[in-house]
């Protein structure tokens, strides 16, 4: 398989990916620069998170900020970090070929004896070298942050959290690559993405509300990637597969279909 057109995706919006990667570092120094400083209104019988109603602090992951690792990965990877490279994969699947597709670009690709499977690898591995970068990004700051902000972060445990955000992020990119795939509308696979990370939360936070609603974490991608606090007790493998297994499986749907269908 020839990679031309992954060195021409990853050149072209090489800026465009170097802009993300600063939001998620400028949200980590704001997120986890703070904690240092706020610690003591965070833990304890008589914080502000003790005050606040018990459902609200699971939903929104404050029930685990007492400690540095419970604080980082709900405030950067669990709520801003997460819309980042959410809204990023997004943006990059839906674009690969329902928004190639839909500004004639694709057709002209394909023209000069490029298969569809390469083209569709082709930008696969854009996606997941884009996301994977974010994802480093977050990991080497919590690293960076880790002794000035007080987080005492066992670093051990950075690596399975950023494998887990990864493939979270990573999760709702392929949906939208897919999805365009097979349908060729850049707001149907926008759509698509969009639909899996915000099932996931919401299945995620309706789940901690009731003991009676917990069996919603099983069907929650978000639960998968966070639900046994990787930054705190390290790998979840079988979250990290239920992850892998989803994304692979509507990666190679997208393939099956978009090999067959007649562009428009």
């Amino acid at each position: 398989m020839r990679f031309e057109i992954l060195r021409n995706e990853v050149s072209s919006t090489s800026r465009a990916l170097f802009l993300w990667c600063l939001g998620v570092l400028a949200a980590a120094s704001l997120y986890l620069g703070l904690y240092g400083s706020i610690a003591g209104l965070v833990s304890g019988p008589n914080s502000m998170v003790s005050q606040m109603p018990e459902a609200l602090t699971k939903t929104v992951g404050f029930d685990a900020i007492a400690t540095g690792a419970g604080y980082a990965q709900s405030t950067l990877y669990g709520l801003l970090g997460f819309v980042l490279i959410t809204i990023a994969s997004i943006s990059w699947g839906s674009s690969a070929v329902a928004g190639a597709e839909e500004n004639g670009r694709l057709e002209l690709t394909l023209a000069h004896s490029v298969s569809r499977s390469g083209y569709y690898l082709n930008m696969l591995l854009a996606l997941l070298i884009r996301t994977a970068a974010m994802a480093a990004t977050a990991g080497l700051a919590t690293w960076a942050w880790n002794v000035p902000g007080d987080l005492n972060i066992d670093l051990e445990n950075i690596a399975p959290m950023v494998l887990a955000y990864w493939l979270l992020g990573l999760s709702a990119g392929a949906a939208s690559l897919s999805v365009g795939a097979m349908t060729g509308s850049r707001k149907a696979a926008t759509g698509a993405g969009a639909a899996l990370a915000v099932t996931g939360y919401v299945l995620n936070a309706l789940g901690h509300q009731n003991p009676d609603w917990e069996w919603m974490h099983r069907f929650s991608p978000y639960h998968w990637a966070f639900g046994n606090s990787p930054l705190t007790h390290g790998l979840d493998g079988a979250g990290a597969l239920y992850l892998a297994l989803l994304v692979g499986a509507v990666i190679v749907l997208g393939l099956l279909v978009f090999r067959r269908r007649d562009l428009t």
